[in-house]
């Protein structure tokens, strides 16, 4: 039984991408980061490639940059008592 691909099911126009650039505030490389990445949820899961796939991939996305984001500054602010507490500052380091 041949595998049918799931991004040529889906009718993928030019607005289509526009949308995506414009909705989710992403660009050129995030996007075909985010439709590869949904393409292979849809895959795994025998599904037409769908909103709900990159919907999916976003929040996912989302939740990994905030978590990334509190990790950075929480190194820093670790970084720096670290250096106070030993009477340098975080620069002399």
């Amino acid at each position: 039984m041949p595998h049918s691909n799931p991004v040529k099911e889906l009718a993928w126009d030019e607005e289509v991408l526009l949308k995506l650039g414009r909705d989710y505030d992403i660009n050129g490389r995030e996007i075909k980061n985010m439709i590869k990445t949904a393409h292979a949820l849809a895959e795994a899961a025998e599904q037409t490639l769908g909103e709900e796939h990159l919907s999916k991939v976003k929040l996912i996305n989302d939740r990994w940059h905030a978590k990334a984001e509190e990790n950075s500054k929480q190194t820093v602010s670790e970084q720096k008592h670290q250096c106070t507490s030993i009477g340098r500052s975080p620069g002399e380091i």
